[in-house]
């Protein structure tokens, strides 16, 4: 799972900070889904390229990781790092201004999505499950009103609240 996350997550971005003239990529760290791990990569990153300016995290642990590091040697603010999931704790550290954006998914779309799959299943329809399950997303960034992310929040769980 990690390494599929890593690919599609990872590997895009790498494609398109590439193709972009104003970015560079100083190093990458390979650290699962621990938070730990990322924290001590954040530090490793930070000791190699001091001047560093943004830190892409596949991953909300990896990006609490980030977050921690950068707590820990008082930059938090001065480096970017973004998040993925959008849950409350990375939302929390939006408003914080410890991260700079997350990908908030719209978590219960991703669960109809797997009940109409075993639904296509029970009826014997197995060419017709997907692969992929997943909701649509949402860039969430210091700037949302409170307004619209209380109302993505509802949008997010809106079965399972």
């Amino acid at each position: 799972r990690e390494l599929s996350v890593s690919r599609a997550r990872g590997d895009t971005f790498r494609t398109a900070a590439v193709a972009n003239d104003t970015t560079r990529i100083v190093g990458s760290y390979y650290v699962g889904f621990d938070r730990t791990r990322a924290r001590e990569a954040t530090f490793a990153l930070l000791n190699r390229h001091p001047k560093v300016d943004f830190i892409y995290a596949c991953g909300t642990d990896i990006a609490l990781g980030a977050v921690d590091a950068l707590r820990e040697r008082g930059l938090s603010g001065q480096v970017r790092v973004n998040g993925w999931g959008g849950g409350s704790v990375e939302l929390d550290l939006i408003r914080q201004s410890a991260l700079d954006a997350t990908v908030m998914r719209m978590n219960d779309d991703s669960s109809v999505a797997i009940a109409e799959a075993i639904a296509l299943d029970v009826l014997g329809r197995h060419e017709e499950v997907p692969l992929v399950f997943s909701g649509e997303f949402e860039v969430i960034t210091p700037d949302l009103s409170e307004t619209d992310l209380d109302a993505l929040k509802a949008r997010a769980f809106r079965y399972s609240q």
